[in-house]
């Protein structure tokens, strides 16, 4: 079922962006783009000089709060995954600053409350009436 699913998924989107050449360990990538997205989430909307002044203790928070998410040992970041992170976030910004993203207001990480069985639950963007998985 894997390669259907994928073909299916393949067929279903507009490509924005050629895929990010990764030359990372793939073992660590869920790590990566979970740092980008707590980078992105952090730093939407502060001024790029302010982000620039403090970007290696950004990153490294960034790096530091995705293992703990994901429940692993903490790691340091090396630079090669650092520039990755950074131009992940990057995407992400670019993403949601312009049109293809719709209108409306942008709310990182809306929380949702429970209803029955299904319990509280944070998203991780939403814009306009569109929520997004990131």
């Amino acid at each position: 079922m894997e390669d259907c699913v994928r073909r299916y998924n393949l067929s279903e989107y507009d490509r924005i962006w050629v895929p990010l050449p990764s030359i990372t360990d793939p073992q660590r990538r869920g790590l990566i783009n979970e740092a980008a997205f707590i980078f992105f989430c952090e730093n939407h909307g502060k001024e790029r000089k302010e982000v620039s002044a403090n970007l290696e203790a950004l990153l490294e928070d960034s790096f530091s709060r995705s293992a703990r998410f994901l429940q692993l040992e903490p790691h340091h970041a090396k630079p090669v995954e650092k520039r990755e992170v950074v131009a992940i976030a990057g995407r992400l910004d670019t993403f949601f600053q312009s049109s293809q993203s719709g209108g409306g207001a942008l709310q990182i990480n809306p929380e949702f409350p429970g209803c029955g069985i299904v319990g509280h639950c944070v998203g991780d963007v939403i814009r306009g009436d569109t929520l997004y998985e990131v």
